[in-house]
């Protein structure tokens, strides 16, 4: 059977593409609201709302649109990207995957005067929801998309009909003869769903199991003994995905640190493995971050202005300064106080 579905699967011989697979860049800014749903823009349009979170989602608005023209002028637009740079690829390509909304179809495609490819019919929508626009979740959706499913050939023409509510049942003709009623028959009782049990799949192997138990020594040792951590039991699942605890899975990212060319470890979802150099920058970083929260508790504010001071301080008596001009406005203010409190 696996000889005869090898062939099956080699006479076309199909190419697909899922878009942003080649190069992507995410851009995440807050200006959604949350819960309501909808931009803050669009929540301006009948009344001006005056909180700090409508604040910060305008800030958002404001701070993607730069960062959406900065990227325009610096990069490739959605136009040039299909047109110029990725036209060799794609036309070589019999399916072309897009999930994008109705809105923002004529920005990636173009219009239908004008699109952006030269065989439009080619273009299909992705047949399910996609999360956010990131190279994982593209990975996840080419895997979907050309993945097989088996089934009885009952339920794959049900699944393939087009469905129409729409569409009645024809009306017999007055002429002919009703149907004669054929008594039915008592319905048969359903079977019981057969229960998943681990120890009785086949494809359950010893790392799937330690990774279940969350046991880290278990996990080391079969990964050391060989085990395969892209392998997949019956129900499709790495060893990996059966971890729960954090521990087990940081032992599977520390082997993968040091035994990187082993495997192929986007097979076995495993993600960037961890190791010294990793590590290392990771315990710089949050020195460097606390270090910074540091100063900036301990940066003092000029006794005129109130602004944080960066820089060396000018200092007169008592009292520290941002610039010079702020210490003699503030010796001019102290003077007319003290002759104030002279006069009475």
């Amino acid at each position: 059977m696996d000889r005869c579905l090898a062939q099956v699967c080699r006479l076309r011989e199909p190419r697909w593409a899922v878009m942003e697979s080649i190069i992507h860049k995410a851009l995440h800014r807050y200006t959604v609201r949350a819960k309501a749903g909808g931009a803050q823009s669009a929540c301006d349009g009948g009344k001006k709302v005056k909180s700090v979170g409508s604040s910060l989602r305008r800030h958002g608005e404001q701070r993607l649109a730069e960062d959406i023209k900065e990227r325009s002028s610096a990069e490739r637009g959605p136009h040039e990207l299909l047109t110029v740079k990725w036209a060799e690829e794609l036309s070589a390509c019999e399916l072309i995957l897009v999930s994008v909304s109705k809105r923002m179809k004529s920005t990636l495609l173009g219009t239908e005067k004008e699109p952006f490819l030269p065989e439009p019919h080619r273009i299909r929508k992705l047949p399910f929801m996609m999360g956010k626009p990131t190279f994982e979740a593209v990975k996840s959706a080419y895997f979907r998309a050309a993945s097989l499913v088996f089934c009885e050939e009952k339920v794959a023409e049900v699944m393939s009909a087009r469905f129409n509510p729409r569409e009645e049942p024809e009306k017999p003709s007055k002429l002919e003869k009703p149907p004669e009623k054929v008594p039915e028959k008592e319905p048969e009782a359903a079977p019981e769903p057969v229960k998943y049990c681990e120890e009785e799949d086949p494809l359950f192997t010893a790392l799937h199991a330690a990774a279940l138990a969350d046991d880290v020594d278990q996990i080391w040792e079969e990964l050391e003994e060989g085990g395969d951590p892209t392998a997949r039991d019956s129900k499709g699942r790495v060893a990996y995905y059966l971890c729960s605890s954090a521990g087990a899975r940081e032992a599977f990212r520390r082997w993968r640190g040091q035994n990187e060319e082993a495997w192929e470890w986007e097979k076995a979802q495993v993600p960037e493995g961890i190791t010294e150099a990793s590590e290392q920058r990771k315990r710089e970083k949050e020195k460097e971050t606390g270090e910074k929260r540091q100063l900036e508790e301990a940066r003092v504010k000029c006794d005129k202005c109130q602004t944080p001071i960066t820089a060396k301080p000018f200092s007169r008596l008592n009292y520290l300064y941002c610039s010079f001009d702020c210490s003699n406005q503030h010796r001019r203010d102290l003077q007319a106080e003290a002759a104030l409190k002279r006069l009475g």
